[in-house]
């Protein structure tokens, strides 16, 4: 065994072992104080923005998940629609979702828009009023009951939605004054009417994309329409500006049809020139594919703001002016 050198002396052939200890700078005080409030300043400057940091992220994170889903959706349907052969008049699926068919679009309508643009074609109502494919009565609070409607008259070919709608009718007061007539129609039949001109109002939201005969309709409509100063307010969705998404709701759209009876890639511009309607305003929203029309039934010698031959100019997209 080795031994050691007592009282740490250097064995004969070892080195010496070197350390370095760092020299010791002064410290200002002045730098310190002002490092220090540097400091006291960044916390509270940091802790402003750490919610709308967290924020963001979740949002981030929701919106990559969300287009990851809609993705994912349209790949499933794609495969599915080649497989399906869905009849072009789809309203009979509204008899099994009646009942949850609120729940189902509620939310979606409201971030898109739709909600709104209901209530602000619905405001435009006067005289007596005829809305059909009523559904389940989605518009029955933008009504301007009391204001200039004398008499409302809701319609749909499916009884289970009508139903919904009649249990929905507003029971504010108002609407217990103003003459009220639900109706399980098709409405490519004429629908009595409480004035022998017409109807000096004709709602129609959301319904050409369930008929299978969209043209028919149009033309129905615009009998039943007052000849003198009615209108028909149409709020639909169908084709958009742009081809790439023209493809894509053609390529989903049996899918779509097959679970919701609504196919959403029908041409609302090209359908509403073939009715023979003349176009008072027209306006598209969400990229294209919400379509807004104020109608009247053509009148000789009558002059409309839009030629109904011609397509108006359609608006320039906006991310959220949903233009």
């Amino acid at each position: 065994m080795p031994l050691k050198p007592r009282g740490g002396a250097r064995l004969p052939n070892s080195k010496p072992t070197l350390s370095y200890v760092p020299r010791q700078r002064a410290q200002d005080p002045q730098a310190e104080s002002r490092k220090d409030s540097e400091s006291r300043k960044l916390i509270p400057y940091l802790k402003a923005r750490r919610l709308p940091l967290i924020a963001s992220t979740v949002a981030g994170a929701a919106i990559v998940l969300y287009v990851g889903l809609v993705v994912n959706g349209f790949q499933s349907d794609i495969a599915r629609s080649k497989e399906l052969d869905v009849p072009s008049d789809t309203s009979d699926r509204y008899r099994f979702t009646a009942s949850r068919f609120d729940n189902d679009v509620s939310n979606l309508e409201w971030i898109i828009g739709i909600t709104r643009r209901r209530k602000e074609l619905c405001a435009q109502a006067r005289g007596h009023v005829l809305e059909v494919s009523a559904g389940t009565g989605r518009n029955s609070k933008f009504l301007p009951l009391l204001r200039g409607v004398k008499s409302v008259t809701l319609v749909d070919k499916t009884r289970e939605m009508i139903d919904e709608a009649r249990r929905k009718w507003p029971e504010d007061g108002n609407a217990w004054f103003i003459r009220t007539t639900f109706r399980v129609q098709d409405c490519r039949e004429k629908v009595p009417c409480p004035s022998p001109a017409g109807f000096d109002t004709v709602i129609d939201t959301m319904g050409l994309c369930s008929t299978g005969e969209p043209e028919a309709l149009l033309r129905n409509l615009a009998e039943m329409t007052n000849p003198d100063g009615g209108k028909i307010l149409l709020l639909e969705h169908g084709k958009g500006h742009y081809a790439w998404m023209n493809r894509v709701l053609d390529a989903t759209a049996p899918a779509h049809a097959q679970r919701h009876g609504c196919w959403y890639n029908k041409d609302i511009g090209e359908i509403v020139r073939k009715s023979g309607l003349v176009i008072e305003e027209q306006k598209r929203f969400n990229f294209g594919t919400t379509w807004w029309f104020v109608l009247r039934p053509a009148k000789p010698g009558l002059p409309s703001k839009t030629d109904g031959n011609e397509e108006p100019q359609p608006q320039k997209s906006r991310w959220f002016g949903w233009g």
